[in-house]
């Protein structure tokens, strides 16, 4: 009996084991921009949504020390603020000439090493297309997101990373039943699209979806064919 109860003891006793730290590397391309380098409103409306959902998915992560660096060109210098102002105390903003226009791959990765340092939990690159393909492989679009994860402590370069996949949305919309979110009816009441076209006679029309490239200031990617049903 005595011992058993050491043995409960001792189990109490035991240390939990600790998860480890997940550190985050994040490539966004600015947005939409006008003739003089100034965002659209359609990109910033995008773009706040993006640094809402990093917010939600830092909180829900423990992520609590965000480091933002931003090509000194206007439409990424603009881009950055909306994601900071939306991340609200989790970041801090630096410019650098390393993650500019048209940068080598060499010159991204000293950015990297000498932003990511032991107590950054997230590092975010705002660039722009020729720099982020040459860095990460990546050819995206504008508004768009490249992720990188580690467990690695200390300070880290661009190899300690790992690309990490997301599955991309989409809604559906069948003849039989309609599963749009509120979100989505406003958007597409937004865009000029009755919800009543979304019931065609013939029963073609399947489901809808809408593209960034036609629509910069979606967040999801929607997808439209006329299938028979």
């Amino acid at each position: 009996m005595m011992k058993q109860k050491e043995k409960s003891e001792e189990v109490k006793r035991k240390p939990e084991i600790q998860q480890k730290r997940i550190r985050k590397l994040i490539f966004i391309r600015h947005g939409d921009y006008k003739e003089d380098g100034s965002l659209t409103e359609r990109a910033r409306i995008r773009i706040k949504q993006l640094g809402n959902k990093l917010k939600e998915e830092f909180e829900n992560e423990g992520v609590q020390n965000v480091r933002i660096i931003a090509s000194p060109l206007r439409r990424a210098r603009e881009t950055t603020s909306i994601l900071a102002q939306a991340l609200g105390k989790l970041s801090n903003i630096s410019t650098d000439e390393d993650v500019g226009n048209e940068i080598p791959k060499e010159r991204v990765e000293r950015a990297v090493k000498k932003y990511m340092k032991k107590n950054v939990d997230a590092l975010i690159i705002v660039s722009h297309y020729p720099s982020i393909r040459n860095a990460t492989g990546e050819a995206i679009g504008k508004c768009e997101v490249v992720k990188f994860e580690t467990t690695k402590e200390g300070d880290l370069s661009l190899e300690d990373f790992v690309k990490i996949k997301e599955k991309e949305e989409v809604r559906v919309v069948y003849k039989e039943k309609t599963v749009l979110t509120d979100e989505a009816k406003e958007l597409l009441t937004l865009i000029g699209i009755g919800l009543g076209e979304l019931s065609i006679s013939a029963g073609l029309f399947a489901f809808i979806a809408l593209t960034p490239d036609t629509l910069p200031y979606l967040p999801l990617k929607f997808v439209a064919a006329p299938i028979a049903l």
